[in-house]
Protein backbone atom coordinates (compact mmCIF):
# COMPACT_ATOMS: atom_id res chain seq x y z
CA UNK A 1 0.00 0.00 0.00
CA UNK A 2 1.00 3.39 -0.41
CA UNK A 3 2.79 4.59 2.45
CA UNK A 4 1.06 8.11 2.39
CA UNK A 5 -2.07 6.28 2.01
CA UNK A 6 -1.66 3.77 4.66
CA UNK A 7 -0.66 6.94 7.36
CA UNK A 8 -3.96 8.68 6.07
CA UNK A 9 -5.67 5.80 6.77
CA UNK A 10 -4.24 5.41 10.40
CA UNK A 11 -4.69 8.95 11.23
CA UNK A 12 -8.04 9.03 9.82
CA UNK A 13 -7.63 12.08 8.04
CA UNK A 14 -10.24 12.10 4.78
CA UNK A 15 -8.42 15.09 3.06
CA UNK A 16 -5.45 13.09 2.78
CA UNK A 17 -7.03 10.86 1.18
CA UNK A 18 -8.57 12.18 -1.03
CA UNK A 19 -5.71 14.36 -1.72
CA UNK A 20 -3.40 10.81 -2.46
CA UNK A 21 -6.30 9.83 -5.01
CA UNK A 22 -6.11 13.45 -7.03
CA UNK A 23 -2.51 12.56 -7.75
CA UNK A 24 -3.09 8.90 -8.39
CA UNK A 25 -6.67 8.32 -9.55
CA UNK A 26 -6.60 4.42 -9.70
CA UNK A 27 -4.48 4.51 -6.20
CA UNK A 28 -7.38 1.71 -4.87
CA UNK A 29 -7.94 -0.21 -7.96
CA UNK A 30 -5.17 -1.96 -8.06
CA UNK A 31 -5.97 -3.67 -4.69
CA UNK A 32 -8.76 -5.42 -6.34
CA UNK A 33 -6.63 -7.96 -7.98
CA UNK A 34 -4.69 -9.30 -4.66
CA UNK A 35 -6.49 -12.33 -2.83
CA UNK A 36 -5.19 -11.56 0.01
CA UNK A 37 -4.17 -7.63 0.49
CA UNK A 38 -4.01 -5.04 3.63
CA UNK A 39 -6.17 -2.09 2.23
CA UNK A 40 -6.84 1.45 4.08
CA UNK A 41 -9.90 -0.16 5.18
CA UNK A 42 -8.10 -2.72 6.98
CA UNK A 43 -5.95 -0.32 8.64
CA UNK A 44 -8.78 2.15 9.29
CA UNK A 45 -10.82 -0.37 11.16
CA UNK A 46 -7.97 -1.74 13.21
CA UNK A 47 -7.17 1.70 14.41
CA UNK A 48 -11.62 2.16 14.88
CA UNK A 49 -11.03 5.33 12.54
CA UNK A 50 -14.73 4.77 11.70
CA UNK A 51 -15.32 7.74 9.37
CA UNK A 52 -12.38 6.89 7.35
CA UNK A 53 -13.60 3.38 7.33
CA UNK A 54 -16.77 4.11 6.22
CA UNK A 55 -15.48 6.69 3.30
CA UNK A 56 -13.20 3.81 2.02
CA UNK A 57 -16.32 1.05 2.22
CA UNK A 58 -18.58 3.74 0.04
CA UNK A 59 -15.73 4.36 -2.52
CA UNK A 60 -15.24 0.18 -2.23
CA UNK A 61 -17.10 -1.95 -1.06
CA UNK A 62 -15.23 -4.88 -2.06
CA UNK A 63 -12.85 -3.79 0.60
CA UNK A 64 -15.21 -4.65 2.85
CA UNK A 65 -14.93 -8.72 2.43
CA UNK A 66 -11.00 -8.68 1.74
CA UNK A 67 -8.94 -10.56 3.67
CA UNK A 68 -5.24 -9.08 4.75
CA UNK A 69 -2.63 -11.47 4.66
CA UNK A 70 -3.14 -13.12 8.02
CA UNK A 71 -6.77 -14.04 6.98
CA UNK A 72 -8.89 -11.27 8.43
CA UNK A 73 -11.40 -8.77 7.45
CA UNK A 74 -11.76 -5.21 8.36
CA UNK A 75 -14.67 -6.39 10.84
CA UNK A 76 -12.42 -8.99 12.01
CA UNK A 77 -9.73 -6.66 12.81
CA UNK A 78 -12.06 -3.99 14.25
CA UNK A 79 -13.42 -6.63 17.07
CA UNK A 80 -9.78 -7.89 17.53
CA UNK A 81 -8.96 -4.53 18.38
CA UNK A 82 -12.50 -3.84 20.59
CA UNK A 83 -13.47 -1.07 18.38
CA UNK A 84 -17.51 -1.39 18.87
CA UNK A 85 -18.66 1.75 17.05
CA UNK A 86 -16.52 1.17 14.10
CA UNK A 87 -17.82 -2.36 14.11
CA UNK A 88 -21.83 -1.15 14.58
CA UNK A 89 -20.90 1.57 11.76
CA UNK A 90 -19.51 -1.60 9.53
CA UNK A 91 -22.40 -3.74 10.24
CA UNK A 92 -25.07 -0.98 9.56
CA UNK A 93 -23.41 -0.09 5.98
CA UNK A 94 -23.33 -3.75 4.81
CA UNK A 95 -25.20 -6.38 7.10
CA UNK A 96 -23.08 -8.96 5.01
CA UNK A 97 -20.05 -8.60 6.20
CA UNK A 98 -21.03 -10.28 9.37
CA UNK A 99 -20.66 -13.39 7.07
CA UNK A 100 -17.40 -13.04 5.88
CA UNK A 101 -15.44 -16.11 6.30
CA UNK A 102 -11.60 -15.50 7.63
CA UNK A 103 -8.93 -18.05 8.27
CA UNK A 104 -10.19 -21.59 9.17
CA UNK A 105 -13.77 -19.97 8.22
CA UNK A 106 -14.06 -18.11 10.70
CA UNK A 107 -16.81 -15.62 10.66
CA UNK A 108 -17.09 -11.78 13.04
CA UNK A 109 -20.28 -13.66 14.50
CA UNK A 110 -17.97 -17.04 15.35
CA UNK A 111 -15.50 -14.46 17.15
CA UNK A 112 -18.12 -12.41 18.99
CA UNK A 113 -19.65 -15.93 20.34
CA UNK A 114 -16.04 -16.82 21.77
CA UNK A 115 -15.86 -14.59 24.39
CA UNK A 116 -19.05 -13.68 26.93
CA UNK A 117 -17.87 -9.82 27.14
CA UNK A 118 -19.52 -8.89 23.43
CA UNK A 119 -23.05 -10.74 23.93
CA UNK A 120 -24.52 -7.53 22.88
CA UNK A 121 -22.75 -7.42 19.68
CA UNK A 122 -23.61 -10.94 19.26
CA UNK A 123 -27.63 -9.89 19.74
CA UNK A 124 -27.14 -7.71 17.05
CA UNK A 125 -25.31 -9.83 14.46
CA UNK A 126 -28.11 -12.35 14.80
CA UNK A 127 -30.40 -9.88 14.65
CA UNK A 128 -29.44 -7.86 11.58
CA UNK A 129 -27.89 -10.84 9.63
CA UNK A 130 -30.13 -14.08 10.49
CA UNK A 131 -28.76 -16.40 8.31
CA UNK A 132 -25.17 -16.33 9.85
CA UNK A 133 -26.23 -18.50 12.37
CA UNK A 134 -25.75 -20.95 9.56
CA UNK A 135 -21.96 -20.20 9.13
CA UNK A 136 -20.07 -22.87 9.73
CA UNK A 137 -15.97 -23.29 9.80
CA UNK A 138 -13.37 -25.29 8.10
CA UNK A 139 -14.04 -28.15 10.86
CA UNK A 140 -18.19 -27.47 10.65
CA UNK A 141 -18.36 -25.82 13.45
CA UNK A 142 -21.06 -23.31 14.61
CA UNK A 143 -20.78 -20.19 16.55
CA UNK A 144 -23.19 -22.15 19.12
CA UNK A 145 -20.01 -25.36 18.57
CA UNK A 146 -17.58 -22.34 19.27
CA UNK A 147 -19.41 -20.87 22.11
CA UNK A 148 -19.25 -24.00 23.94
CA UNK A 149 -15.57 -24.54 23.26
CA UNK A 150 -15.01 -21.30 24.53
CA UNK A 151 -17.11 -21.76 27.66
CA UNK A 152 -18.77 -18.96 27.13
CA UNK A 153 -21.72 -19.20 29.31
CA UNK A 154 -23.54 -15.73 28.37
CA UNK A 155 -22.99 -16.63 24.45
CA UNK A 156 -24.94 -19.44 24.67
CA UNK A 157 -27.42 -18.37 26.66
CA UNK A 158 -28.10 -15.51 24.19
CA UNK A 159 -27.41 -17.77 21.21
CA UNK A 160 -30.54 -20.39 22.74
CA UNK A 161 -32.55 -17.40 23.25
CA UNK A 162 -32.22 -16.49 19.86
CA UNK A 163 -32.82 -20.04 18.37
CA UNK A 164 -36.27 -20.10 20.74
CA UNK A 165 -37.88 -17.06 19.92
CA UNK A 166 -36.62 -17.63 15.56
CA UNK A 167 -37.90 -21.18 15.83
CA UNK A 168 -34.54 -22.16 14.29
CA UNK A 169 -33.72 -24.99 17.14
CA UNK A 170 -32.61 -27.27 14.33
CA UNK A 171 -29.16 -25.67 14.87
CA UNK A 172 -28.54 -28.15 17.77
CA UNK A 173 -29.08 -30.88 15.76
CA UNK A 174 -26.15 -29.89 13.65
CA UNK A 175 -22.22 -31.91 14.38
CA UNK A 176 -19.27 -30.31 13.76
CA UNK A 177 -15.86 -32.49 13.61
CA UNK A 178 -16.19 -35.68 14.65
CA UNK A 179 -19.87 -35.87 14.25
CA UNK A 180 -20.16 -34.22 17.75
CA UNK A 181 -23.28 -31.93 18.65
CA UNK A 182 -23.19 -29.28 21.15
CA UNK A 183 -24.16 -31.48 23.59
CA UNK A 184 -21.67 -34.08 22.93
CA UNK A 185 -18.76 -30.85 23.05
CA UNK A 186 -20.15 -29.27 26.09
CA UNK A 187 -20.15 -32.76 27.69
CA UNK A 188 -16.27 -33.77 26.53
CA UNK A 189 -15.22 -29.99 27.62
CA UNK A 190 -17.02 -30.98 31.57
CA UNK A 191 -19.21 -28.14 31.09
CA UNK A 192 -22.31 -28.76 33.98
CA UNK A 193 -24.25 -25.37 33.72
CA UNK A 194 -24.20 -25.42 29.62
CA UNK A 195 -25.23 -29.31 29.43
CA UNK A 196 -28.15 -28.43 32.15
CA UNK A 197 -28.95 -25.69 29.14
CA UNK A 198 -28.38 -27.57 26.50
CA UNK A 199 -31.12 -30.57 27.55
CA UNK A 200 -34.01 -28.54 28.15
CA UNK A 201 -33.86 -27.45 25.00
CA UNK A 202 -36.57 -29.74 22.47
CA UNK A 203 -34.57 -29.93 19.33
CA UNK A 204 -31.39 -31.46 21.60
CA UNK A 205 -31.20 -34.67 20.57
CA UNK A 206 -29.67 -36.40 24.03
CA UNK A 207 -29.14 -39.84 22.19
CA UNK A 208 -27.42 -38.66 19.24
CA UNK A 209 -24.17 -40.38 18.23
CA UNK A 210 -20.90 -39.17 17.38
CA UNK A 211 -18.98 -40.79 14.31
CA UNK A 212 -17.15 -42.74 17.10
CA UNK A 213 -20.44 -44.35 18.09
CA UNK A 214 -21.01 -42.16 21.31
CA UNK A 215 -23.57 -40.59 22.91
CA UNK A 216 -23.24 -37.96 25.64
CA UNK A 217 -24.17 -40.16 28.25
CA UNK A 218 -20.76 -42.66 27.33
CA UNK A 219 -18.66 -39.69 26.80
CA UNK A 220 -19.42 -38.43 30.18
CA UNK A 221 -18.56 -41.99 31.81
CA UNK A 222 -15.08 -41.26 30.68
CA UNK A 223 -14.55 -37.83 32.44
CA UNK A 224 -12.44 -37.57 35.18
CA UNK A 225 -14.15 -38.19 38.62
CA UNK A 226 -15.54 -34.77 40.50
CA UNK A 227 -18.37 -32.58 41.11
CA UNK A 228 -18.59 -32.17 37.25
CA UNK A 229 -18.94 -35.87 35.57
CA UNK A 230 -21.52 -36.72 38.47
CA UNK A 231 -23.70 -33.60 38.28
CA UNK A 232 -23.50 -34.08 34.40
CA UNK A 233 -24.51 -37.76 34.62
CA UNK A 234 -27.70 -36.66 36.85
CA UNK A 235 -28.68 -34.38 34.11
CA UNK A 236 -28.22 -36.39 31.63
CA UNK A 237 -29.57 -39.57 33.01
CA UNK A 238 -32.73 -36.97 34.14
CA UNK A 239 -33.51 -36.20 30.75
CA UNK A 240 -33.44 -39.37 29.00
CA UNK A 241 -30.09 -39.63 27.85
CA UNK A 242 -28.88 -43.29 27.37
CA UNK A 243 -25.76 -44.90 26.25
CA UNK A 244 -24.84 -46.09 23.29
CA UNK A 245 -25.68 -49.96 23.69
CA UNK A 246 -29.64 -49.37 24.24
CA UNK A 247 -29.46 -45.38 23.06
CA UNK A 248 -32.11 -44.71 19.91
CA UNK A 249 -31.38 -40.86 18.43
CA UNK A 250 -34.08 -38.64 19.26
CA UNK A 251 -34.20 -37.56 15.81
CA UNK A 252 -34.71 -40.88 14.40
CA UNK A 253 -37.56 -41.79 16.14
CA UNK A 254 -39.22 -38.22 15.29
CA UNK A 255 -37.68 -38.78 11.67
CA UNK A 256 -37.76 -42.62 10.93
CA UNK A 257 -36.74 -43.30 7.14
CA UNK A 258 -37.71 -45.98 5.14
CA UNK A 259 -34.59 -47.83 5.37
CA UNK A 260 -33.76 -46.94 8.92
CA UNK A 261 -30.48 -44.58 7.96
CA UNK A 262 -30.49 -41.41 9.94
CA UNK A 263 -31.96 -38.27 8.41
CA UNK A 264 -29.47 -35.54 7.28
CA UNK A 265 -29.63 -33.14 9.89
CA UNK A 266 -28.11 -30.07 7.67
CA UNK A 267 -30.65 -30.59 5.54
CA UNK A 268 -33.65 -30.45 7.89
CA UNK A 269 -32.20 -27.14 9.09
CA UNK A 270 -31.26 -25.33 5.83
CA UNK A 271 -34.77 -26.17 3.81
CA UNK A 272 -36.74 -23.63 5.94
CA UNK A 273 -33.36 -21.19 4.98
CA UNK A 274 -33.23 -21.30 1.46
CA UNK A 275 -35.18 -18.19 0.99
CA UNK A 276 -33.78 -15.86 3.19
CA UNK A 277 -31.08 -13.40 3.33
CA UNK A 278 -29.78 -11.02 5.47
Amino acid sequence: MDPHLMEAARAGNINDLYARIKSKPDILDGMNKALFVETPLHVAASAGQTNFALEILRLKPSFGKKLNPEGLSPLHLALQNKHSETVRRLVKFDSELIRVKGREGLTPLHFVAKTDDQDDLLSEFLHVCPLSINDVTVHEETALHIAVKSSSLKAVKVLLEWLRKTYRGEVLCLTGEGGNTVLHTAVSSSQPEIVKLLVNEIYTDKNAKNLEGHTALEIAAKLPDGPAKTDIEKTLRRAGALKKSSAVSDLENLNPTHNGSKPNRRIIYEQREMSMKC
